[in-house]
Formats: structure tokens, sequence, C-alpha cells
């Protein structure tokens, strides 16, 4: 298998597993006045479990490791710019660390599934 096929089965993978984690263990609270800020109001992360947290910590590690594997390939500075900005989103969204504005696991989940979608198309022009 080339490197092409590798990175297209670990993107999907990936996917599967983070589709689960999403949909299966998180939950989205809505944040108590955000409806006058934002239309549709903002929502938080619920606490997760212990075993929750270990498998948000696995997915992460997993998802760097990919990423660094292509970041280390030379991507042109266009590509490496969106490219961060697209791996900063999703780690954010895998960490938890912020505030979203879907009001669904499911949205977020769709949210995650694009950016995947983005990198492995950015990265599909390393070869």
């Amino acid at each position: 298998m080339g490197k092409t096929t590798d990175r297209k089965t670990a993107f999907h993978e990936l996917s599967v597993a983070i589709k689960a984690f999403i949909l299966e263990e998180c939950s989205l609270v809505h944040i108590e006045g955000s409806n006058e800020v934002v239309d549709g109001g903002a929502y938080k992360w619920k606490t997760l479990s212990e075993e929750s947290k270990r498998t948000q910590q696995h997915l992460s590690s997993r998802y760097v490791q990919l990423i660094d594997s292509i970041v280390q390939e030379n991507l042109d500075e266009e590509s490496l710019d969106r490219f961060t900005c697209s791996r900063d989103r999703v780690l954010s969204l895998l960490k938890q660390d912020s505030v979203v504005l879907q009001d669904t696991n499911e949205k977020v989940y769709e949210d995650i599934t694009e950016e995947l979608k983005l990198q492995a198309w950015l990265s599909k022009s390393l070869g």
C-alpha cells in the first residue's frame, strides 16, 4: 500500500473512532443567556467520565501523530496555514476546550468530518 492509501485508511479509522466518542460519550449543555449574544445560543461540553477522558486523550494522541506525520512532509506555506487552522479546530473540538455554536453532537461531528476531509485532501498532494 502507498502513502496515500495508508493515510486514507488512517483518516477513515480515526473518523469512525471520533464519531463513536462524540456521539456516545459526550454531551453539550446550553449556556444560559447565550441566546442574547449569539443567534441559537452557545454550548459548552459536559464534564467527561474518567473512562471518556482516557478515550479523549487516546484519540487526541492518535490524531496528533497522524497530522505530525503529514506536516513533516513539506507542505507549502499556504497549505500549511490551512492545515494548521484545520488541525487546531479539530483538536479544540476533541479536547472540548472551547464553547461551540453547534447545538447537537451530530453537528459537531459533521464539522470534524469536514475538517478531516480537508486535511486528507491537502495531504493527497504529498503523495
